[in-house]
């Protein structure tokens, strides 16, 4: 990552919706060179190790921050290209890790799974830790202390999470955003009754799936916009498709 951008472990920068086109780029932090070696190995320990490092992939890359701006770039209208909602873009990232294992990705490696948990530690201990710091009941050791404790960060990865508190009071966004993705999933999925019985058609069940996902697509849509569906709205179950 730049050096300004180092209490992060990874990020994707790529070409803003009102901007010509361009390649995105992902970054990753490797350790100071400056640490002596056994802290640069807890630093890599901490990050970029087999359950963690593909959750990072995913949550950058795709179905992450990557596919979400390529998206962002073919927004209808400039109010929904030009205003952003932190809490929106990382909740949505970090709803994707936990989407990515549901679906099966890396073909139900538990070390995935493990990651996936672990990373929704480090974003609730962001929480803590921001709200810790600025109402000054914690001091960046508490912090740092914190990291270790409930979320697995040890050595100069605590810390640097510790600093970011400082610097991005609102980084707690990661959870909330999440949860606020997650409740409109679980909205969108209470106004639809599409059922397939046993007895249906693999072509039935195929289009049942599809619907599903399609669901998946308002809930972040919901999330972004507020729209709440109307409690007058019509969802008696359609007759499916022979």
């Amino acid at each position: 990552m730049p050096d300004s951008q180092r209490t992060a472990a990874a990020g994707l920068f790529g070409a803003a919706p009102n901007e010509p086109d361009a390649p995105s780029r992902f970054y990753v932090t490797a350790p100071d060179a400056a640490l002596p070696a056994a802290e640069q190995a807890l630093w890599l320990a901490s990050y970029f190790n087999r359950a963690t490092l593909p959750v990072i992939a995913v949550h950058e890359v795709a179905p992450g921050h990557f596919a979400h701006s390529r998206a962002w770039r073919r927004a209808e209208g400039q109010i929904r290209r030009t205003l952003f909602s932190e809490g929106f873009s990382e909740g949505r990232a970090h709803y994707t890790e936990q989407l990515a294992f549901e679906e099966g990705f890396r073909g139900g490696d538990p070390a995935f799974g493990v990651g996936v948990a672990l990373d929704g530690l480090r974003r609730v201990a962001r929480l803590s830790s921001a709200l810790g710091l600025h109402s000054g009941e914690l001091t960046l050791d508490d912090a740092a202390a914190l990291f270790g404790r409930d979320a697995h960060i040890t050595g100069p990865g605590a810390y640097s999470k510790a600093r970011r508190g400082l610097l991005d009071p609102g980084y707690g966004r990661y959870t909330w955003g999440k949860l606020a993705v997650l409740d409109a999933r679980e909205r969108a999925r209470s106004v639809s009754s599409i059922a397939c019985s046993p007895r249906c058609s693999p072509r039935t069940r195929g289009w049942t799936r599809r619907a599903a996902r399609d669901l998946e697509a308002l809930a972040l849509l919901f999330a972004h916009t507020g729209w709440t569906p109307p409690e007058d709205l019509d969802h008696r179950p359609r007759r499916l498709l022979p």
